[in-house]
C-alpha cells in the first residue's frame, strides 16, 4: 500500500514539487548553521524550527483537508494546496521567513531563552534565515500584535502566507475551514519543534 501511494506521488509530481519548493529551501537555511559549533543553543533552536515549518508547509501546499459543504458535497478546503500552482521555491522561502516569526514569537511567549537576549537572538535567527529589513519590521508588527490580541494575531499570519508567499488576494481564502486547518497545522507543529529542540540541547 505504501509503494503504491509512492508511486502515485511520483507520477502525480509531489515528490519533485517537495523537493523543489521545501527541501532546496531548507537546506539553504541549513547550511548557515553547518559552521556552528554543537554546543551552540541557536544552531538546534534553527534546525527544529526547519523541521517544524516543513512539517507545516507539507501539510498546507500537498494535504487534502476534506470538509462536506452547504451542498452536502464533498471538498478540499485546503485553499493552501488548492492554490499551491502559484507557488515557486522563492514564494516557499518567504513562508518559511513567516514561519520562523511565528516560531519566534511563541518561543519568546511560552520559554525561557539560554544566555542570549531577545534581540541578540532575534538577530541570529534573522541572519539564518535571510530577513530584509521589511521582514524584520513585518515580524516586530505581529510579535505586539499576539501580545495584545492572540486571535487577529494568526488571521493576520494566514492573510499573509497569501499575500507574501501566493502573492494573491486573502480575502476569499480565509473560510472558516481553511482557518482550522491553518491552526491545527501551527499548533501541531510546535509542539513538535518543542520535542525536537529538548531532544537536540538535552546533552548540551
Amino acid at each position: 500500500m505504501k509503494l503504491t501511494s509512492h508511486l502515485k506521488d511520483v507520477i502525480s509530481g509531489k515528490i519533485y514539487k517537495q523537493n523543489t519548493l521545501l527541501f532546496s529551501n531548507a537546506d539553504r537555511i541549513y547550511r548557515k548553521t553547518e559552521s556552528w559549533p554543537d554546543s551552540d543553543f541557536l544552531k538546534h533552536w534553527i534546525r527544529a524550527a526547519i523541521v517544524s515549518s516543513m512539517s507545516i508547509l507539507n501539510d498546507l501546499i500537498f494535504e487534502d483537508f476534506k470538509v462536506t459543504n452547504e451542498q452536502e458535497r464533498v471538498v478540499n478546503a485546503n485553499s493552501f494546496k488548492t492554490n499551491s500552482q502559484h507557488l515557486n521555491e522563492r514564494s516557499v522561502f518567504e513562508l518559511f521567513k513567516l514561519l520562523a516569526g511565528y516560531h519566534l514569537t511563541i518561543f519568546f511567549k511560552k520559554e525561557r531563552q539560554l544566555g542570549l537576549t531577545q534581540e541578540e537572538f532575534e538577530e541570529r535567527v534573522f541572519s539564518a534565515f535571510d530577513f530584509t529589513r521589511d521582514d524584520e519590521k513585518n515580524y516586530k508588527e505581529l510579535f505586539l500584535e499576539y501580545g495584545s490580541n492572540p486571535p487577529r494575531y494568526f488571521g493576520h499570519l494566514f492573510d499573509q502566507f497569501f499575500t507574501k508567499g501566493y502573492e494573491l488576494p486573502y480575502e476569499d481564502k480565509r473560510t472558516e475551514a481553511a482557518t482550522v486547518f491553518f491552526f491545527e497545522s501551527l499548533f501541531q507543529s510546535y509542539s513538535a519543534f518543542l520535542k525536537v529542540l529538548q531532544e537536540n540541547i538535552s546533552n548540551l
